[in-house]
């Protein structure tokens, strides 16, 4: 039962985070794939060794690429948690906004999945950024 009240408390506050921090947040590059770049709010990135929760921001170079009925999405805002000594994340939240930073959807994920971040990925890329001593 505590477990699960905490899980909704951290989604919560997380979710008002994310809406806080796509605004005015400090965004820094973590990796390119093609067009596409996931960058990381380093003011976001807060928690105690080895877990920390981060925003990370996916900007679409094509608005094409991915669509929510008939918009295209530009950025997708994604609040998650990483386990640094398991080398997992979990993502909480996903809000997708489009190219004028309207927001589009919003989902705040349930049942987060602790995904093992693949070798070259981009999930390895941001877990290695926020797990790097500060």
């Amino acid at each position: 039962m505590w477990n699960c009240w905490c899980q909704y408390a951290a989604t919560a506050v997380l979710s008002l985070v994310v809406n806080f921090s796509a605004q005015a947040a400090e965004w820094a590059p973590v990796i390119q794939v093609g067009d596409n770049v996931r960058e990381i709010d380093t003011s976001s990135i807060v928690g105690t060794p080895p877990v920390f929760a981060y925003v990370t921001r996916h900007v679409f170079g094509d608005l094409n690429e991915y669509r929510i009925g008939k918009r295209g999405i530009k950025y997708l805002v994604i609040s998650s948690k990483a386990d640094c000594r398991r080398q997992t994340t979990s993502r909480l939240t996903v809000d997708a906004y489009d190219e004028n930073m309207s927001l589009v959807s919003n989902q705040a994920i349930q049942n987060p999945e602790e995904t093992v971040a693949s070798p070259e990925s981009i999930e390895e890329a941001v877990l290695k950024y926020v797990c790097q001593p500060k």
